[in-house]
């Protein structure tokens, strides 16, 4: 039972990161029955919806800047698609070493600085 911040971080991010295995859906769909797979599947695409509707609009709340960076990172990665793959992977490793997880200032900075075409180490740049 999720009871923390950090108890939903970890039951997502470990969820989500089995998720970008190739195989998981085949897998998925071989252990379960065809009827029940869906309801899952459903079941996971209404869990998600909830926490990001929930999170976005209390940051919006508390912090509405940030949640509009946050916003521009997430559509980027989603339109990108394997930038979820990317995020999540790397967000594993660093909740594994005990590290903050998400869109760090310094992430999103750096972001922001290639994105312009500027990114440290560049031509000198920064």
């Amino acid at each position: 039972m999720a009871e923390t911040p950090a108890d939903i971080i970890n039951d997502f991010i470990r969820a989500g990161n089995a998720a970008t295995a190739n195989d998981w859906m085949k897998k998925m769909r071989a252990e379960i029955e065809p009827e029940f797979f869906q309801m899952f599947m459903r079941g996971q695409v209404v869990s998600s919806a909830l926490a990001v509707v929930a999170l976005m609009a209390e940051l919006e709340r508390l912090a509405p800047e940030r949640a509009k960076a946050i916003a521009l990172r997430l559509n980027e990665a989603w339109e990108d698609g394997e930038q979820v793959h990317t995020l999540l992977n790397h967000w594993m490793a660093e909740w594994l070493f005990g590290r903050q997880v998400g869109f760090t200032d310094q992430e999103m900075l750096l972001l922001e600085v290639d994105r312009l075409g500027a990114a440290p180490g560049r031509d000198g740049g920064l």
